[in-house]
């Protein structure tokens, strides 16, 4: 059960968020004290610092070397936490926050797919398929999900557009860790 002092911000900050915009607002941003009450709900919220932390042990297991198998194990743990979060009243509350979980847990998600792609194909032995790149040429194909789901993942080699699976693991491991700090900033 979460704290009273953390209730009595939460409380405060719904009703700020609840009262109504002046014509004149000038800013996007919220008043200063609404961006103190948010960081004080965030910091004082045990669901926004378990998926926070959550994230953190991914991304140190990811630093030190895991096996598929271990890393899909602890995705799972991972996005359990991440979504307890995002289902909760403050996430909403919070949306820069929420957006920063919800960008390292799909970079995660992301390279767990590729991982899998990657390891049935090298199983499969199959003629013709590559074991180290998907496809995003205009060539019709399963690989163009990909690229489209994954954009920031496509690179440019020999003059062709894809996804070099050995290089997507780390390069989604790097930018889930980019959102781990964008996160974290809204906890200290």
């Amino acid at each position: 059960m979460p704290n009273s002092a953390a209730m009595i911000t939460l409380f405060a900050l719904v009703a700020v968020a609840q009262q109504p915009q002046t014509k004149h607002a000038t800013s996007q941003n919220p008043p200063a004290a609404t961006q103190s009450s948010l960081a004080s709900a965030l910091k004082t919220n045990d669901d926004a610092k378990q998926a926070t932390l959550a994230l953190k042990k991914l991304q140190a297991k990811t630093e030190i070397g895991i096996s598929q198998e271990d890393y899909s194990r602890a995705l799972g743990d991972t996005y359990f936490s991440v979504k307890l979060f995002l289902d909760s009243d403050v996430a909403s509350s919070a949306p820069e926050f929420s957006q920063a979980l919800q960008g390292a847990i799909g970079w995660y998600k992301a390279a767990g797919r590729l991982w899998d792609i990657k390891t049935t194909v090298e199983s499969a032995h199959l003629p013709g398929l590559s074991l180290t790149w998907a496809d995003c040429s205009d060539n019709p194909s399963d690989d163009q999900d990909l690229c489209k789901e994954y954009p920031g993942l496509v690179t440019d080699h020999s003059g062709k557009r894809g996804i070099n699976y050995d290089n997507a693991l780390p390069e989604a491991w790097r930018l889930a860790s980019v959102q781990i700090r964008n996160a974290d900033k809204y906890l200290k």
